[in-house]
């Protein structure tokens, strides 16, 4: 049987569309929010969703999200995003490389004819990639003639680790990240990663662990303590809910959706900056961490290490140019927060403020 395409109209996005063969389980959503600078980007990402619906939204989101994240670090693409929604079959056709999967995902990204640029995010492995990069040119972080990927994971947690460290010095006066607390929620391959760069570079350290809302953690609960060799003063708890206990930084790098109505005021931190998707349940929840003086930076500014790497090394720059342009975003990230603090207006607000204005009200 092959494929269905369908279009859905969604207000404000360029093209929707749904994708579905029941006979090999596929079941897929595709998103482009904007083009205006470019074709759109966004990852692939294969999970399981409650409901069609919630699938749907999660599409939109996360394109709006790359349109926003691109646009506010000057990288000349759109935003868009496919979702894959994992089932028994689908995983089954998915883990077993099925070639007809893969042909037939490959054709969904190709119906838009090269408006969207396929590259790497939640549930897609480097061999996964690889074998849908052979059914369509339209990919991005991916060199079609070098079979090169460059997975944007490490330099998104880079990111993520610069931002704490700056955000540190400018509001807390420390430039070292010295006996303090981190509530880390997600060990995936970003999470797990920043991890890393908590360790191996502060000293007498508390990192609070939460993975409960990610399927694949890159540390087991038992390996971790083997990461602590090098740096004995530190410690580590493994059995809270993050987002509960005092701390200097609460660092999402799981799913989104993280700060709702139901728990922001149960968050202790001094500051919120992670790597996870879209983490508001909606942008006025800043303004109750605001008035608690909880310091939010925005996600889709803290996050963007990946995609510059990403586009960076699509134009061949070195890895020393892509650490060089995320520092400069990072310095960015921080002159936004100090801004929120001054005008007393939630930080996400602001960095809407410049995304609008540069998009022409178009966002």
């Amino acid at each position: 049987m092959k494929s269905v395409i369908d279009t859905i109209y969604v207000n404000g996005y360029e093209q929707v569309k749904s994708c579905t063969n029941p006979d090999i389980g596929l079941k897929a959503y595709l998103a482009v929010h904007n083009t205006k600078f470019g074709p759109a980007t966004g990852g692939c990402r294969i999970k399981q969703y409650i409901s069609d619906k919630d699938a749907l939204q999660d599409t939109l989101k996360l394109a709006k999200a790359m349109t926003y994240k691109n646009t506010i670090a000057d990288i000349p693409y759109g935003g868009g995003k496919l979702v894959i929604v994992a089932n028994d079959l689908s995983l089954s056709h998915i883990t077993n490389y099925s070639p007809e999967f893969y042909r037939n995902v490959g054709d969904f990204i190709n119906s838009l004819k090269g408006s969207f640029l396929v590259g790497m995010d939640m549930g897609m492995t480097d061999n996964y990639f690889k074998i849908l990069a052979g059914r369509t040119i339209h990919t991005y972080g991916f060199d079609q003639d070098t079979q090169t990927l460059f997975n944007p994971s490490e330099a998104t947690a880079y990111g993520v680790y610069e931002a704490i460290k700056r955000i540190s010095s400018a509001f807390l006066g420390k430039s070292l990240l010295d006996n303090m607390v981190f509530n880390l929620q997600g060990l995936g391959s970003v999470g797990s990663k920043v991890f890393k760069h908590l360790m191996y570079n502060g000293t007498n350290l508390h990192i609070n662990i939460s993975e409960n809302d990610t399927n694949n953690c890159y540390i087991s609960r038992n390996s971790l303590p083997l990461t602590l060799v090098n740096n004995n003063t530190s410690s580590i708890n493994r059995e809270i809910e993050t987002y509960e206990d005092k701390c200097d930084f609460f660092i999402p790098c799981a799913t989104g959706n993280i700060l709702r109505k139901d728990n922001v005021d149960k968050i202790k931190a001094k500051f919120i900056c992670g790597a996870a998707n879209n983490q508001l349940e909606d942008e006025t929840i800043s303004y109750s961490l605001l008035q608690r003086d909880i310091l939010y930076a925005p996600d889709y500014v803290v996050n963007a290490g990946g995609t510059i790497y990403a586009s960076m090394k699509q134009e061949g720059k070195s890895n020393f140019e892509c650490a060089v342009k995320i520092n400069k975003h990072i310095d960015f990230l921080v002159e936004i927060l100090k801004d929120s603090k001054m005008q007393m207006i939630p930080p996400n607000f602001i960095a809407n403020e410049i995304v609008n204005k540069k998009l022409g009200g178009n966002a």
